[in-house]
Formats: C-alpha cells, sequence, structure tokens
C-alpha cells in the first residue's frame, strides 16, 4: 500500500486562489512464482483507493481561471510478468 499526501498550494501569483490538501492512498497484491530459470509475477491493484476527488495537476496561472485539472477517480489495475534468469 502506498499513500500520496499533497498540501495545500496557491495557483495563482496573487495568492488568492488555492489547491486543498488531499491525501490518495493506493494499494497492490501480488503473487511470484519460480519455475526453474522461469518467474512468474502476478498482480492485482487499486489506485485512488477510496475515490478521493482531488486535482491531478494545477495549472499555475492559467488563462481563464481553468487552474485545475481532476486527477483519475478509482481505477483497477492487473498484470502479468515473465523473466527468464540467464544465469552462467
Amino acid at each position: 500500500m502506498t499513500a500520496l499526501y499533497g498540501d495545500e498550494i496557491y495557483v495563482d501569483n496573487a495568492n488568492v486562489t488555492t489547491n486543498d490538501a488531499y491525501t490518495v492512498a493506493d494499494l497492490r497484491l501480488g503473487y511470484t512464482k519460480f519455475f526453474g530459470a522461469w518467474e512468474r509475477s502476478l498482480f492485482v491493484g487499486v489506485n485512488n483507493l477510496f475515490d478521493k476527488q482531488y486535482n491531478g495537476n494545477v495549472r499555475i496561472n492559467a488563462f481563464g481561471a481553468r487552474d485545475f485539472e481532476p486527477a483519475p477517480e478509482r481505477n483497477f489495475t492487473t498484470g502479468l510478468t515473465l523473466r527468464y534468469d540467464i544465469a552462467d
């Protein structure tokens, strides 16, 4: 599990508009199995585990007051890795 904290920041030179602080958590579980020189790893993950609404990017002094770009909602990942070890 990983967590990311983003502190409140100003988004304009006048220090009037701010982006709120946020904390986002991700969770990833995996399994690794060895078959001789082969390694197989499977994983599943959840990004933005608690479905927090926050801004993933802030454009400082953006034209037309379009300073904020929302981050992705909760999403899921899965994957498989195969590796062959070519030892001496």
